[in-house]
């Protein structure tokens, strides 16, 4: 992200925290009563409707999209909802705008329509569209899985669909505590469907969610011996079983799953601590430290990782680098004694002083989602003057209008409440290193008789004295491909009585 759109960036979370953006009313019903008309009268009214209809349809066959949409925009301003042609009017005009890249204006016009029970036809058109989209770009998730699938019964369409769509109400029902409805709709997603492994994971999800960390890996392997799964799903299975591992104690179990993730390590920095914290627990102290070295690369700098610091002092301190460990200790302040001082200072998110952990709160997933679903309503609303008709451009702008201040409201509300989880967790964290800078001073104080003149444990092999080993020196360059294969080599100065003076000087 470069300096220009980063400014863009913080820029406009700062108006949304700050409540700057105007709230666009919701657009007015516009029918009015039907007046009475002569039979003379309402003939021609049926004839302009056959007429307008068959201009857009025409238009949609030569996909001319732009014009398909105006002609069928124009026959449902006269037709009423009832009419035989209504529902295929509204239908062609959703896709139009769909082709034109309308996306959220095509979504409002389908979940509309899909409450209404229309055509089969239909219905299985904007379902796939529906599956399509959660898959692929950011949408209005609140309208289309909670008013467009939850608000209809979808039991006459085929199984892939069906799975789909009781994956959804299941997930909805379970969400407002109604388990038995949400347990019918999950016992009818079929083993075959894609929506399976979903529900394995959501059971997990809940597993874990009660306490119960060895039930939530039952699932999770189920997932992981399915045939066919969403890729993106895998690799967050393999992620949630490999931190149940390691709170089970299974360090290498877990390392296994580690490696086994395919998203590349620079788009999620906790792969790499937490595989280095599993190291730590095996005392593999210089591969965890490899791993955590890998944090230098510019690409991390970005993410989140107080923790890093800790685990870093921690090696050095079980190694006794005391000198190395209060420099840790030092950089972690260097890192984020910015974010710690607005922390104390009571600043709130859009305050300038709080930049460094706003741009930390937009790593947040929900949060990404919702800033680029903004991004998208923002995008597709500015192209909207391609339109030259001005009651379909007016329509249209308000529907985005209306959504933009909606979705601007719900982010605010969750940049609050993310930026107020990561301050706490922040304190926790400087609380964490001045513990082990503490218990690295006590250290020099107790009686180091067995500990200077034994030989450690954990002493590892210098790989330099194995004539089948090459090493190479750190050039400064930083490869994702070899992140695996950083070690550092730290000798265990536990028995060096000169590495006790460093407290006394």
């Amino acid at each position: 992200m470069n300096r220009t759109r980063l400014f863009k960036t913080l820029s406009f979370v700062a108006l949304l925290m700050s409540g700057a953006l105007c709230i666009a009313q919701e657009p007015q019903a516009t029918d009015d009563p039907e007046s009475e008309l002569t039979l003379d009268e309402q003939e021609q009214q049926a004839e302009q409707k056959k007429q307008l209809f068959r201009i857009g349809y025409e238009f949609f066959n030569d996909r001319k999209y732009q014009r398909a949409a105006t002609g069928f925009y124009d026959y449902m301003a006269i037709a009423e909802s009832g009419d035989e042609n209504y529902e295929w009017a509204q239908f062609f005009y959703a896709i139009s705008l769909e082709k034109l890249g309308y996306s959220h204006a095509a979504v409002d016009t389908f979940a509309r329509l899909a409450t209404r029970k229309p055509n089969t036809k239909i219905v299985v058109y904007i379902l796939s569209y529906f599956d399509t989209i959660s898959r692929s770009q950011p949408f209005d998730q609140e309208l289309v899985i909670a008013n467009a699938l939850n608000g209809a019964n979808y039991d006459f369409i085929d199984d892939d669909l069906a799975a789909m769509v009781h994956y959804h109400q299941g997930v909805y029902d379970a969400q407002f505590g109604l388990e038995a409805w949400a347990k019918g709709h999950f016992e009818k997603i079929p083993e075959t469907s894609n929506y399976f492994a979903y529900y394995q994971y959501h059971l997990a999800i809940a597993a874990i969610e009660a306490g119960e960390i060895s039930a939530a890996l039952a699932p999770l392997d189920r997932i992981l011996q399915l045939p066919q799964t969403d890729a993106k799903l895998q690799d967050l299975t393999l992620w949630t079983s490999a931190r149940l591992l390691f709170e089970l104690g299974e360090h290498a179990k877990a390392i296994a799953r580690y490696k086994a993730i395919k998203t590349p390590v620079t788009e999620q920095a906790s792969f790499l601590l937490e595989r280095a914290w599993n190291q730590y627990k095996l005392q593999n102290y210089r591969r965890a430290m490899g791993l955590l070295y890998a944090y230098q690369a510019p690409d991390f700098s970005r993410f989140f990782t107080p923790e890093m610091f800790i685990l870093k002092a921690l090696i050095y301190k079980s190694l006794c680098h005391y000198e190395s460990t209060l420099a840790t200790v030092d950089a972690f302040y260097q890192r984020y004694q910015q974010a710690l001082d607005a922390v104390y200072d009571r600043k709130r998110a859009a305050d300038p002083e709080s930049q460094q952990l706003l741009l930390l709160v937009l790593n947040n997933e929900a949060i990404n989602r919702q800033w680029q679903f903004i991004r998208l309503l923002e995008t597709e609303k500015s192209e909207l003057s391609r339109f030259e008709h001005p009651a379909i451009q007016t329509h249209l702008t308000s529907i985005y209008d209306l959504k933009i201040s909606q979705a601007a409201r719900h982010l605010r509300t969750q940049v609050d409440k993310e930026y107020e989880r990561l301050a706490n967790l922040l304190l926790e964290y400087e609380e964490n290193i001045n513990l082990v800078r503490y218990e690295a001073g006590v250290d020099r104080y107790q009686t180091t008789g067995d500990f200077r003149y034994q030989k450690s444990d954990h002493t590892e092999a210098d790989a330099s004295a194995d004539p089948s080993k090459v090493i190479y020196p750190f050039q400064g360059e930083f490869w994702n491909d070899e992140f695996d294969d950083y070690k550092v080599h730290l000798a265990d100065e536990c028995a060096q009585e000169d590495n006790w003076e460093v407290f006394f000087e």
